[in-house]
């Protein structure tokens, strides 16, 4: 994944999957910038070396990179299925509204 954070929630949410769960590239040189005419966009020349290097399967950056978005899948998958922290998370709110009803 490539992200381009433009304005609002964007730019935490870019921040998070790029230097946290390390599985996307920012295209933004300016990481911190809050709107459109902050920081220096990114020229298409740029933005199509990092989609050639992104697609590189030989590249071992990319390859770290979809080895972490698989665990994280699976870590999503086993939350929502059944028993799952997600599952009974929500099990347990709808308990708690039908029990106020």
């Amino acid at each position: 994944m490539l992200t381009f954070p433009i304005i609002f929630d964007q730019v935490p949410n870019s921040r998070v999957i790029v230097e946290k769960w390390r599985i996307v590239w920012r295209l933004r040189r300016d990481p911190g910038g809050l709107g459109i005419n902050d920081g220096e966009l990114v020229t298409r020349g740029e933005i199509c070396e990092v989609v050639k290097r992104f697609m590189d399967r030989e590249n071992s950056e990319v390859r770290e990179m979809r080895k972490r978005a698989k665990e994280l899948g699976l870590i999503c998958r086993q939350a929502i299925a059944e028993g799952g922290s997600s599952y009974r998370n929500l099990d347990d709110f709808i308990s708690n509204v039908s029990k106020a009803c």
